[in-house]
């Protein structure tokens, strides 16, 4: 299978040891301390910690919410800058309103899909670059203080056992570490796993302090959305899934309408990104003896595989 991505599986590894992307989402005057905050929270729950853990480094907006059940510790959502309090629809949100029209303006198409109110999720379906669709869509949540902020996702993987029986080691400190990874490349215009530019390079003149943060969320028990190609288009399916791994950028109600049709559009074309890469990564993964998902990943991914190849033989039986 040819591959049509920039970003391939050695450009991410390289990327995540030396830390580019909690340098790259790092917020400005930042301390640095903050970055490396996966060995505390390993400590705590009694995990010895490699020297080599130490120096891993990765965006505290990217920290696994811990919970407890019977002994065992398990992921809840990411850490996020808004504190999301309330759900709201398009239809009572402000900024609702304006997202749709900025979607609009860009040229994206899309539906809602009814979940307790009938326009409480919009999403629509994208193609990355192997052709396979997927679903990016938005939801509307308010804090209280009154702000509104869209949460923009999309599904990247799916699991074939549940995360809770995994290790934590696998999913608070690699799997984190490496999407925040994917993430950096996926938005950077330039894409190099050696040097990083300034992120605001790759916004078009937005301001450091402007540009929305990603957060990583693994779904447990959940389903995820997925499209599959049929002769009448594509079809949306929800399928119930152990473990689903989520990525979403907070964008909050603080953009003009101009800066805001800027931003839909650049996160949307990172998640496009994202999911080629995903992909990619997963043909060359089988391919290598060193470096592969299990190194990395930390974790039995044999099993975790990219939505936007909806069925695995449709990627192995062309790699």
């Amino acid at each position: 299978m040819d591959i049509p991505s920039e970003i391939d599986w050695e450009m991410i590894v390289k990327s995540t040891f030396l830390g580019h992307g909690c340098s790259w989402f790092r917020d400005r005057n930042e301390p640095e301390a903050n970055d490396c905050t996966a060995p505390e929270p390993a400590e705590g729950m009694g995990f010895e910690i490699y020297e080599w853990t130490k120096t891993w480094k990765y965006s505290k907006y990217f920290i696994c919410g811990i919970s407890r059940d019977a002994d065992r510790y398990f992921p809840e959502f990411s850490s996020s800058k808004f504190p999301a309090v309330k759900a709201l629809t398009f239809r009572n949100s402000k900024l609702g309103a304006r997202v749709l029209s900025s979607l609009e303006r860009i040229g994206i198409s899309g539906n809602f899909i009814a979940f307790g109110e009938p326009d409480s999720m919009f999403f629509g379906t994208w193609n990355n670059a192997y052709e396979m669709p997927f679903i990016q869509w938005g939801e509307i949540y308010g804090a209280d203080d009154g702000s509104e902020v869209l949460k923009w996702s999309t599904d990247l993987f799916f699991y074939s056992t549940s995360m809770v029986q995994e290790d934590p080691r696998a999913w608070s400190i690699h799997i984190p570490s490496l999407l925040e990874n994917m993430l950096y490349l996926s938005e950077a215009n330039l894409k190099q796993s050696m040097l990083t530019l300034p992120r605001e390079s790759s916004w078009e003149g937005l301001p450091l302090e402007k540009l929305p943060h990603p957060v990583l969320r693994f779904q447990d028990r959940d389903a995820a959305i997925i499209a599959r190609q049929s002769a009448d288009g594509n079809v949306i399916h929800s399928i119930p899934c152990p473990t689903v791994i989520n990525v979403a950028y907070d964008i909050n109600d603080d953009f003009t309408d101009s800066e805001l049709d800027q931003v839909l559009g650049k996160v949307c074309d990172t998640f496009v990104e994202l999911s080629t890469a995903s992909v990619t990564c997963f043909i060359q993964a089988i391919e290598l003896e060193d470096l592969n998902y299990l190194d990395v990943f930390g974790c039995n991914v044999g099993s975790i595989l990219p939505l936007a190849s909806h069925l695995p033989e449709n990627v192995v039986g062309n790699g």
